[in-house]
């Protein structure tokens, strides 16, 4: 019997979709026909929107991790589809759009499962071959995996042999039999929350509100202990989850927590979501609270200080600006736990620069600003003091020198992440504000007009780097090889299309197995 894995590798070989395709909205509605065509799509345009939707819903706020879940996605199409093993006819359309939206709500969170199903060993080494960087990424692409798959069966009507635990059907109880009478904290102590909302980032407090729920028979103590041994990776050497004197659940593997997590989720996660339910659209849980939504931008903004003042977030998608909205935006205030915003696609242009100035954006790490016009005085507004350690550009209308305004924020000699793609009006005189963000380690840099210098330059301006893409770039063997040499701790490598394919292999069969977990 063929390997899967190098079924589905031949697969993506086959259809050659790079993460930079993915990552490019100018491109991918162009690239992707014919990669659905050769998949074996349903035939209806809707293929476009899901990939895109599902990279947005999947990836929960980390917004470069879209390009891997839509990558990622495409692969379990493919097992899928070498797993059903005859040949098969375009199936159903998955539409219109809110068709989609219960699809991707009741599969984006079906990872635990396919990595405890009898493919796990197939889907954990395709996943790993994509490059994740992260156990986020990890976390995002078995989803995204798991999305996939489902997704082939739902076109196809087909029930495929080890993949039935991704979308179990709900057990109907049996007439006359007594229901389990669950009790649910009306209100968390003030203090309790308070100590999480205090310290988002450890969990003690977490655990200690979680021994009181315990305590009140609330099944929820028990949710926020298993996420929290799974967001934390709480393993003794014998992989019994452990926490100091802490007496440890009755699970012994990884595999037992995230299936624990999953019956917990479908049988309380309606009361659990009620206090913000009105206020938020899509939302994920980790380490026992909501930790990211997708909601409106004036909503959002009205329930920092209310609906929202006691949920721990930790990213949200926000959509929907309305220039009628910008001045209350401007004077609302930040969310305390906040850290990763997503405001791509908002249309957001010169006539908002007073939103990146604002009280508003002011505790935000994380700030992805992609498919936005971005202008000059955008940019110069987000040069006042902000907090900001990664940030996402793409499609803005900003010159070197609106762009070179961002050297002079305090912020900028700090930052770790930086994505300019298909900023038009930018040159290669733009590297000298991207060389003085010295602590880099992600950089998209799909500027036109770089040489062998200029990319070379980067990588030494840049020694922290782990991921890199510079995929637009016109240079040569030589520069990708003293690109490689410059940085030790790179993880990620996207070379330029123009490279000739024999030179691509060249460096795979020279640098596979050393610093690297993938060249694209």
């Amino acid at each position: 019997m063929a390997d899967p894995v190098q079924l589905v590798l031949e697969s993506r070989r086959s259809h050659a979709l790079r993460l930079a395709d993915a990552a490019d909205y100018g491109t991918f509605p162009k690239t992707l026909p014919p990669v659905a065509a050769a998949m074996g799509f349903a035939d209806h345009a809707s293929y476009l929107s899901i990939l895109i939707e599902a990279g947005n819903e999947l990836t929960r706020g980390a917004g470069n991790k879209r390009p891997y879940a839509m990558l990622a996605l495409l692969d379990g199409y493919a097992l899928a589809k070498h797993v059903h093993g005859v040949p098969v006819a375009k199936g159903k359309a998955l539409a219109p759009k809110a068709t989609l939206t219960r699809f991707l709500r009741a599969s984006a969170r079906s990872g635990p499962a396919l990595l405890a199903s009898p493919h796990a060993a197939t889907a954990r080494a395709l996943i790993e071959s994509l490059g994740p960087d992260d156990d986020t990424a990890r976390e995002v692409m078995a989803n995204a995996f798991a999305c996939g798959v489902l997704l082939f069966q739902y076109e196809h009507g087909a029930a495929l042999p080890g993949f039935e635990a991704l979308a179990p059907a709900r057990a109907k109880q049996q007439k006359g039999a007594a229901k389990t009478v669950v009790k649910h904290v009306a209100a968390l102590p003030k203090e309790l929350i308070g100590g999480v909302m205090a310290a988002p980032h450890d969990d003690a407090p977490r655990l200690v509100l979680a021994d009181w729920l315990t305590e009140q028979a609330d099944p929820r103590g028990e949710f926020i202990q298993v996420q929290c041994a799974l967001g934390r990776a709480l393993f003794g050497a014998e992989g019994k989850w452990v926490l100091g004197g802490r007496k440890a659940l009755p699970f012994e593997t990884r595999e037992q927590l995230e299936a624990r997590e999953q019956e917990l989720l479908k049988a309380h996660e309606k009361q659990w979501i009620a206090p913000i339910r009105k206020v938020v659209r899509q939302w994920g849980f980790r380490r026992g609270f909501v930790n990211h939504v997708i909601t409106d931008l004036a909503t959002f903004a009205a329930a920092t200080d209310s609906a929202l003042a006691e949920t721990p977030l930790e990213s949200a998608k926000l959509t929907g600006f309305k220039a009628t909205h910008l001045r209350a935006l401007c004077k609302a205030a930040p969310h305390a736990t906040l850290e990763t915003l997503n405001l791509g696609m908002n249309r957001l242009n010169d006539g908002a620069a007073a939103l990146f100035a604002s009280p508003f954006l002011s505790k935000v790490t994380g700030l992805n600003l992609e498919g936005n016009p971005l202008g000059d005085a955008c940019l110069r507004a987000l040069a006042s003091p902000r907090s900001i350690l990664r940030l996402g550009l793409y499609n803005g209308e900003f010159d070197d020198t609106a762009f070179s305004s961002l050297a002079k924020a305090p912020w900028w000699g700090s930052l770790t992440g930086l994505s300019l793609a298909r900023c038009q009006a930018l040159t290669p005189r733009a590297l000298e504000t991207v060389n003085a963000a010295a602590e880099l380690d992600w950089l998209v840099l799909d500027l036109p007009g770089l040489t062998d210098a200029d990319v070379v330059g980067v990588a030494k301006a840049h020694p922290k780097l782990k991921q890199l893409s510079f995929s637009r770039a016109q240079v040569s063997e030589r520069a990708v090889e003293a690109v490689i040499a410059a940085l030790p701790t790179l993880g990620f490598l996207e070379v330029p299309r123009s490279l000739p394919e024999a030179a691509q292999e060249r460096l795979r069969a020279r640098f596979a197995g050393t610093r690297w977990t993938q060249l694209m």
